[in-house]
């Protein structure tokens, strides 16, 4: 009377090791999705890691030209202002010694005649 109860219990334990190797491979490849999951999303990642370390460079080889150029463009205008000035005083000298002419040759014009 025991045979049939042993049979039971040996399928039994067959069934629940097969269902807990089944769950093992389940959880496995769970495991594996999930692992493949994060790598992927990992190389996405570090891929767009790169491209804006890539962006940061190239901004602030941009922010770097912007300030060469602004130099630049100020030493230029110090210059033009130092010509402008050069040729202001230039002009003022032109005209004092005009004018320093033109007294001169005033004032020799108007000297007294005497009678001789």
């Amino acid at each position: 009377m025991m045979e049939p109860f042993e049979d039971a219990g040996a399928s039994q334990y067959s069934a629940n090791t097969s269902a807990v190797n089944q769950g093992e491979i389940e959880v496995n490849d769970i495991n594996t999705g999930v692992a493949d999951s994060i790598n992927t999303k990992n190389t996405n990642l570090i891929e767009k890691n790169k491209i804006n370390k890539e962006q940061e460079k190239a901004i602030f080889d941009k922010q770097k030209l912007f300030l060469t150029r602004s130099r630049m463009l100020q030493v230029s205008r110090d210059k033009n202002a130092y010509k402008t000035k050069v040729i202001y005083t230039l002009l003022a000298l032109i005209l004092f010694i005009f004018m320093a002419s033109l007294g001169v040759y005033v004032f020799l014009k108007k000297t007294p005649k005497t009678n001789s």
